[in-house]
């Protein structure tokens, strides 16, 4: 896990690998449905599946949906890294 620093310090985001991803959502209680390739199906009871990549580092934007579709445990999330 790496913290990034862009702009001032209120800019700042976390840069993770979808495996690190993955391990988080597992914690929270997230089973993995399938997998195929470099991509995982991530299902939690009542609420919609989601995929994850496994790429070495997801883009801002990705980590930005994973967490929204995970229930939007942002503030929550790194601690589950």
């Amino acid at each position: 896990m790496l913290v990034s620093k862009i702009g001032n310090q209120s800019d700042c985001f976390l840069q993770v690998s979808g495996r690190e991803a993955l391990k988080a959502l597992q914690k929270k209680g997230f089973e993995i449905r399938m997998g195929r390739g470099d991509h995982v199906v991530v299902k939690k009871k009542d609420m919609p599946l989601f995929i994850v990549p496994l790429h070495p580092e997801l883009k801002k934007g990705t980590l930005d949906h994973i967490i929204k579709s995970s229930g939007n445990f942002k503030d929550g999330f790194h601690k589950f890294l």
